[in-house]
């Protein structure tokens, strides 16, 4: 849902797993969609770190996506960048069913003086019109006020990792 792929992501062969079911037919090879996302990584590494708050549906933990090893690693990659003071992950329960988020995953980037959203639910679309990120902006705080907090997020990731630990 509102989980950009490549910003918390630390394994080339996850990315390579998602990429393929993502853009089959796709002219960009898996191998360089896979460098492009592991490069977004340097974003959260940088000098001065950007406040990165991803949320994410409770099924995409247990969604088998590559080896069991695989995943236990990417889970347990979340964890640790959850407990960073720059990163919040939050999970929204499974229970819920459909919820506002469901419109489709974005991405947003606000610096001093602009900000930009990406939203890639079927291809890339980037904007800076704001009433699409005020809608935006307002999908994801009725999304976050439905998921669990920060902590209880982070113990049902590495719960799921546990589930799948090789």
């Amino acid at each position: 849902m509102f989980f950009q792929a490549g910003l918390l992501e630390q394994d080339p062969a996850q990315c390579r797993s998602q990429d393929r079911d993502r853009h089959p037919t796709s002219p960009v090879g898996i191998d360089q969609r896979g460098r492009i996302d592991l490069q977004q990584q340097t974003i959260e590494r940088s000098p001065v770190p950007v406040t990165l708050l991803a949320v994410m549906d409770e099924a995409v933990l247990y969604r088998e996506v590559g080896s069991d090893d695989i995943r236990h690693r990417q889970l347990t990659h979340l964890v640790e960048q959850g407990q960073r003071t720059n990163i919040g992950i939050q999970v929204v329960p499974a229970r819920w069913g459909a919820n506002a988020g469901h419109v489709g995953a974005f991405t947003i980037a606000s610096m001093d003086d602009a900000e930009v959203m990406l939203m890639n639910a079927v291809e890339d679309v980037t904007t800076d019109k704001r009433p699409a990120i005020r809608d935006a902006l307002a999908i994801f705080d009725r999304v976050r006020l439905v998921s669990f907090s920060g902590t209880e997020s982070l113990e049902i990731i590495m719960k799921a990792a546990e589930s799948c630990k090789p």
